[in-house]
């Protein structure tokens, strides 16, 4: 009996000292899930700002991108307009180039008329000339003759007053 009882003293010292290691395992076990709860207390701290800052930084790009697409939909309405405006100018210029053929046809059909009638005035104003030297001529024979009569009426009537 004194060897069981020896036995069961050893085996008893043996489990409270793997009670007692158990127990030290146990306390160091619950600082490290105190230090652990902590740190992730301070984890779930750090990861709610984040996510704050993140949803204020989220909120300022979609404000930024909503400001983005109200530009761009105002500048495409812009285009639209500076397109249309465009537009508009090549048809005006387009007509404006077919007023311009149409009156330089119509130039070139005066200036071929003018021409016609320059030529027509020029043969005239020849034929003028013509008419005005041979007139000349003709004047100057008849102021001959002219010349001749007084001198030939002087001349009877110097006979009559003798």
């Amino acid at each position: 009996i004194t060897n069981q009882y020896s036995i069961c003293e050893e085996s008893l010292k043996n489990h409270c000292a793997l009670v007692d290691q158990l127990r030290n395992e146990i306390i160091l076990l619950e600082k490290q899930f105190e230090k652990s709860s902590l740190l992730a207390e301070e984890n779930l701290s750090n990861t709610e700002s984040q996510i704050e800052h993140l949803q204020l930084s989220m909120e300022k790009k979609d404000k930024s991108i909503m400001e983005s697409i109200s530009k761009n939909s105002l500048l495409q309405k812009q285009i639209r307009s500076v397109e249309s405006d465009f537009a508009d100018r090549q048809t005006l210029v387009q007509q404006l180039q077919d007023e311009k053929f149409v009156i330089e046809a119509e130039c070139k059909k005066e200036k071929e008329t003018l021409e016609t009638k320059i030529s027509k005035l020029t043969k005239l104003l020849a034929s003028a000339n013509s008419n005005v030297q041979d007139a000349g001529k003709a004047a100057v024979v008849a102021d001959g003759k002219l010349v001749e009569k007084e001198e030939k009426i002087k001349g009877i009537t110097n006979q009559y007053s003798i």
